[in-house]
């Protein structure tokens, strides 16, 4: 994500990172005796560099059986520095590779004249290694271009529809996230070595944070998105 220093430009912060992401299988209990099954997690991402906490992350997915609204799946989730959301969805499995969307940086609205350099960090200069800058999910295609996947469950929520996101009363001032959806794909690879298969996990998130007035309406703000994309292997 582009964001503005202190002097007003738009800088691209980019770094690379550690993320290791712990689940733990659990059941919550509901009305009477149900119990939902419940995976925990846990998140935390560390600069690869100097080995400096960058984000921590927990929550909640279960599985909502025979609800009226007609999403299966929830994710709850806790940022302690900013904010929590419910976003709700459902899965699917399929035989084979993923279908990866393209997914834009764009922001939606014309910003004003302050931020028109925003778009120079992303057209002036080469992508970063292992990044592409315009569309971050073509980065996670190319990850699994020369692979094998024998199946892929695809899980997607969203809190556009139903629920939403709450932010930390201090942060709204400036910036609001407003919109939240994520995709997650998980892969069964083979090896083609030894013809043995593991799991790999890839995700897409696009976090919607509302800042900076927009030209042709002052008393609304632009919509940037603000994405982070992963491949991960099962240890």
């Amino acid at each position: 994500m582009a964001v503005p220093n202190q002097k007003g430009q738009f800088i691209l912060l980019t770094s690379p990172y550690t993320e290791t992401l712990t689940v733990t299988i659990d059941k919550t209990s509901g009305r009477g005796e149900n119990k939902n099954p419940t995976l925990n997690y846990s998140l935390r991402i560390n600069n690869s560099i100097d080995g400096t906490l960058m984000h921590v992350e927990n929550g909640t997915w279960m599985l909502l059986p025979n609800t009226p609204s007609g999403f299966s799946i929830a994710r709850q989730t806790s940022m302690p520095h900013r904010e929590s959301f419910i976003a709700l969805g459902s899965s699917t499995v399929n035989q084979g590779s993923p279908i990866i969307p393209a997914i834009s940086t764009n922001p939606s609205g014309q910003p004003p004249k302050t931020a028109y350099d925003y778009f120079d960090v992303y057209e002036g200069v080469s992508n970063p290694p292992g990044l592409n800058k315009k569309n971050p999910n073509a980065t996670l295609a190319e990850a699994i271009a020369e692979q094998k996947i024998i199946q892929t469950i695809t899980i997607h929520v969203s809190t556009i529809d139903k629920d939403g996101a709450d932010n930390i009363s201090f942060i709204t001032k400036n910036s609001k996230s407003i919109k939240f959806d994520a995709t997650f794909w998980i892969e069964t690879v083979e090896d083609p070595t030894t013809g043995k298969t593991f799991q790999q996990l890839q995700y897409s998130q696009n976090n919607i944070i509302e800042f900076l007035p927009l030209s042709t309406d002052p008393k609304k703000r632009i919509e940037w998105p603000n994405v982070n994309i992963n491949t991960l292997t099962k240890q």
